[in-house]
């Protein structure tokens, strides 16, 4: 019978990249770090951050926009542990 469970190279790039990303947080301030795990990981939504940081839905907002691309922008040296749905390309124009 074949086992179907992940192979140790699987769980190694899975921990890997779990490591990378609790590193990305942390570099976050934590105004930035707060909402992400409030919204990305807890799975609330803007209004609910809002309600209970205080904050007005706008900061919400443009601090979870802004923590995304600080994100984007560290996790970048671990491309190649990310999912291929994460791994987007530079589309910008020069």
């Amino acid at each position: 019978m074949a086992d179907d469970g992940p192979s140790p190279e699987d769980t190694l790039e899975r921990e890997e990249l779990n490591q990378a990303l609790q590193d990305c947080l942390q570099r976050l301030d934590e105004e930035f770090r707060a909402v992400v795990i409030m919204v990305d990981i807890e799975g609330m939504d803007y209004q609910e951050v809002s309600t209970a940081l205080h904050r007005p839905l706008g900061t919400i907002k443009s601090r979870l926009a802004r923590a995304r691309l600080k994100m984007r922008d560290c996790l970048h040296r671990f491309w190649e542990l990310l999912p291929p749905a994460f791994r987007l390309e530079n589309t910008r124009s020069a």
